[in-house]
């Protein structure tokens, strides 16, 4: 049997996102992140090429400035909230005894995880 999900991520397990983080070899650190002409306190995550890390506050909300892409592109904010979904996912599955199978990379750059019984 086969299920087609569509998933809309929220950041908001700092446990996840920090083993998202070292499964995409980014760095990650709590604390007080400067932000443009702010300071944040949360998980900073510096992704490539940003000039400020996007940083996930207690809440789970995202706080990030990279300038309409001049100071980072939106590309790797939305890859790492992919690598998110999949995280969750991979272990969501494997709390009812269910291991990733296959990992297929989409042409659109969707992702097709694929499940079976352990």
């Amino acid at each position: 049997m086969s299920h087609i999900v569509a998933i809309t991520t929220e950041m908001k397990d700092a446990g996840v996102l920090q083993r998202t983080c070292k499964r995409l070899n980014l760095r990650c650190s709590f604390g007080l992140h400067e932000v443009y002409s702010t300071s944040v306190r949360g998980w900073g995550v510096e992704l490539p090429n940003w000039r400020f890390p996007v940083v996930q506050r207690e809440n789970g909300e995202l706080h990030y400035d990279n300038y309409r892409g001049s100071w980072g592109e939106i590309s790797e904010l939305e890859k790492l909230t992919q690598e998110y979904a999949v995280t969750v996912s991979i272990e969501e599955h494997a709390e009812i005894g269910m291991g990733l199978q296959e990992r297929i990379e989409l042409e659109n750059s969707a992702v097709q995880l694929v499940f079976a019984g352990l």
